[in-house]
C-alpha cells in the first residue's frame, strides 16, 4: 500500500485544527483541577482577607477547589514574578494591591512589566480615601484640622506603611492640595505605627483599615477624600465640602485578580462572572465595610485601563517627589 507524504501546509492545518481543538477541550473543562490564588503579603492583611472572601465564592461559581496561598516577599513583588512566569491556564493568579502595580514598578526595578506580563479579570474591591485622626488633636473635621495645620505649620504628622505606598502618597496630596505643612513618618506597616497614632506621637494616617479602630472609639474619622458623603459614615465631611480639590486622587486603592498573560478570554470571562456575582452579594459589602472597603467589578479590558492611567498618575506623582528604591 502507497503512503502520500502530506505537504507542508496542509500538515500545518491539521496541527493547527489538533491544538485547537484540544485548547477548546481543555477550556469546557475548566476548572478540573484545583486553582491556587497567591498573596504576596502574610496571612491577616487586606490582601489576603479579600483573597480569601473571594476564594469562596469563585469555588462555589465554579465548584471547584480555590486554594489561597501566601507568597510574601520583596512588598508584593515576589509573587507577582511567580504570576508573570506562570502557564496562562488559569490555575495560578493572583490577588494584589494597587501598589504591586502601579507603584513599586515605578520606584524600582521589577522582574514583571505590570502591563504586559498580566491578563487583569477583574478588580474585587476598592478602598475609601478616608483621613484618620488622633484623639489627641484637637479638630474633629477637615476644616478643623486644616485650619490647625495653617496655624502651626510643621506641627502635625503623618504614618504611613512606608516610602511610596499608597498611604504615603496619599498624604503628599493631600497635603498639597489643603496647602498645609506636614511631616511625614513612615512605618513597616499599620499595625506598626498604630499605637503611636492612638497615643498621638503621630498625628493622622490614611488607611482605611483603621476604620475598625474608629468604630471602637480609639480614633477618629476626620473625613474622607470624596465629592459626596459615604452612605457608611454620613457624619464625615468630604474633601470637597472643606474645599479641597482631590478628585484627581479619587479610586486610586484597589485590590485586583489577575493571571499571566495570554489567559484565553473564555477562561478570563468564567472568572470575572464569578467575581462580579459575588460582588452583588451583600453580605460580602457588610465584611468589605468593616475595612473600608467596598466590593467593586469590572471587566478585564476596564481593569487594563486603569492599571495603565494609575501606573501613570503614580508615576508622574513619584518623579515629582524624586523616590527611588533601591
Amino acid at each position: 500500500m502507497k503512503s502520500f507524504p502530506l505537504k507542508p501546509s496542509k500538515l500545518k492545518l491539521m496541527l493547527g485544527v489538533a491544538m485547537l481543538v484540544a485548547t477548546t477541550s481543555a477550556m469546557a473543562a475548566y476548572p478540573d483541577k484545583p486553582i491556587t490564588v497567591l498573596v504576596g503579603y502574610g496571612g491577616g492583611g487586606g490582601a489576603d482577607t479579600i483573597a480569601r472572601m473571594y476564594a469562596d465564592g469563585i469555588a462555589k461559581a465554579l465548584n471547584a477547589a480555590v486554594i489561597v496561598e501566601n507568597k510574601p516577599g520583596a512588598g508584593g513583588t515576589l509573587a507577582a514574578s511567580t504570576v508573570a512566569r506562570a502557564a496562562p491556564d488559569g490555575y495560578t493568579l493572583m490577588v494584589a494591591p494597587t501598589a504591586v502595580f502601579t507603584i513599586t514598578p515605578n520606584v524600582r526595578k521589577t522582574t514583571y512589566n505590570p502591563i504586559k506580563d498580566f491578563t487583569p479579570i477583574s478588580t474585587l474591591a476598592t478602598g475609601m480615601d478616608v483621613l484618620i485622626l488622633s484623639k489627641t488633636v484637637p479638630a474633629n473635621n477637615i476644616s478643623e484640622f486644616v485650619a490647625q495645620a495653617k496655624k502651626n505649620p510643621g506641627k502635625y504628622s503623618y504614618a504611613s506603611s512606608g516610602l511610596a505606598t499608597s498611604t504615603h502618597l496619599m498624604g503628599v496630596v493631600f497635603a498639597e492640595a489643603a496647602g498645609i505643612d506636614m511631616l511625614h513618618v513612615p512605618y513597616k506597616s499599620s499595625s506598626e505605627y498604630l499605637p503611636d497614632l492612638i497615643e498621638g506621637r503621630v498625628s493622622m494616617a490614611f488607611d482605611p483599615v483603621l476604620l475598625g479602630q474608629v468604630a471602637g472609639g480609639k480614633l477618629k474619622l476626620m473625613g474622607i477624600a470624596a465629592d459626596k458623603r459615604e452612605p457608611a459614615y454620613p457624619d464625615a465631611q468630604t474633601t470637597k465640602e472643606a474645599g479641597i480639590d482631590m478628585a484627581f486622587a479619587y479610586d486610586k486603592l484597589w485590590y485586583g485578580l489577575v493571571g499571566p498573560a495570554g489567559l484565553p478570554a473564555e477562561i478570563v470571562a468564567r472568572l470575572s462572572a464569578a467575581v462580579e456575582k459575588i460582588s452583588k452579594d451583600p453580605a460580602i459589602a457588610k465584611k468589605l465595610a468593616t475595612t473600608g472597603m467596598q466590593p467593586k467589578a469590572i471587566t478585564g479590558k476596564d481593569f487594563a485601563e486603569k492599571i495603565k492611567v494609575d501606573s501613570k498618575y503614580y508615576g508622574d506623582l513619584i518623579n515629582k517627589l524624586d523616590l527611588k528604591l533601591e
